[in-house]
């Protein structure tokens, strides 16, 4: 039998409240382009900030292609939504994502995906999937982070030597 969740975590260079803004207000910034079911690298990722909220993926052509939906909206603690790309909305997944204060700028990033409503055999038929695409989806969280804090040219020049 399979397992019935996947998850990960990551520990970033942010505070829990930037980390938490950054997940959704820049989604589209950093969620990787290989992960977009229109196949797309032009599509835009969006999360809408509130409880019946759409995560969706937007394409130049205007099409909207929803992933879940909002459950719970605690900032800057836990987002947590329903998951159904290409898949039944009826019948979906549950996504969770943590972020917990480290220390005053580091941050822990959770993510527990679980079976949901997901007809066992197509959970199992994805679990390989949802294992490699949440570490693939959090390496590009934490590659924009990184990506992110590294200081300008006149950044370094105001900062001095190092």
């Amino acid at each position: 039998m399979a397992r019935d969740e996947v998850v990960r975590s990551i520990e970033v260079d942010l505070g829990q409240q930037q980390a938490f803004r950054l997940w959704h207000e820049r989604i589209e910034l950093w969620w990787p382009e290989s992960h977009r079911i229109s196949g797309s690298a032009e599509a835009r990722m969006s999360l809408e900030p509130h409880v019946g909220g759409r995560l969706l993926e937007r394409t130049t052509d205007g099409r909207e292609i929803p992933w879940g939906v909002v459950r719970v909206w605690d900032p800057p603690r836990r987002i947590s939504h329903t998951f159904f790309p290409a898949a039944d909305p009826d019948a979906p997944s549950i996504v969770e994502v943590r972020f917990e204060p480290l220390g005053p700028r580091r941050t822990g990033v959770y993510v527990r995906h679980r079976r949901g409503d997901l007809r066992a055999e197509r959970w199992e038929g994805a679990l390989a999937r949802f294992e490699s695409g949440w570490g693939r989806v959090l390496a590009a969280f934490e590659g924009h982070v990184r990506a992110d804090r590294v200081p300008t040219p006149t950044q370094r020049d105001q900062e001095g030597p190092t």
